[in-house]
């Protein structure tokens, strides 16, 4: 009975330790999904010069959740409340942060970018999605970074932790 529990305090923290790294490589896949999104949205709106609820709807049928749901949530809103459009996009970009691994930083560039979303002729536009991507890629780099530097490091201590308490409680 005590190797059962042994095996299950092990499995459970290593678990927990693969849990948390994962984390580091969801938050690197939706930044290259946003990142996507935002080549699309420079597509749609500068050379195919599509109204913005449109150009979302394409968006979110190309991406997988939770990216495909914010800009699926942007749609909607856009269609029931006639507001500021900075409006809806920072409330939308907040609603990201709860259920996506994006950051602080990710979501800080988004709602700058929101500021500026249909405000400017198409060549500005142009240049402020072009910004906004570049901005999102070095902080994809620091992000492959990290994940390259932490991932294995929670992992390995999910492990060492059930080890530890494993010995801690025989």
């Amino acid at each position: 009975m005590k190797w059962f529990g042994a095996c299950m305090i092990l499995l459970c923290t290593s678990w927990f330790g693969h849990h948390y790294s994962m984390l580091y490589t969801k938050r690197e896949r939706q930044l290259k999904q946003l990142i996507f999104s935002f080549h699309i949205m420079d597509a749609e709106i500068v050379h195919n010069q599509r109204p913005l609820q449109e150009t979302f709807s394409i968006i979110s049928e190309k991406l997988a959740d939770p990216l495909q749901q914010y800009y699926q949530s942007l749609v909607d809103e856009m269609e029931t409340i006639i507001t500021n459009l900075s409006v809806i996009w920072e409330k939308e970009t907040d609603n990201l942060l709860q259920i996506s691994a994006l950051q602080k930083d990710e979501i800080i560039v988004l709602k700058q970018f929101g500021h500026t979303l249909g405000d400017y002729a198409l060549i500005k536009q142009h240049e402020q999605i072009t910004l906004t991507i570049t901005y999102l890629e070095q902080i994809l780099e620091q992000a492959m970074e990290e994940r390259k530097k932490y991932s294995k490091l929670y992992t390995k201590l999910g492990i060492f932790f059930g080890i530890f308490l494993v010995i801690l409680l025989m």
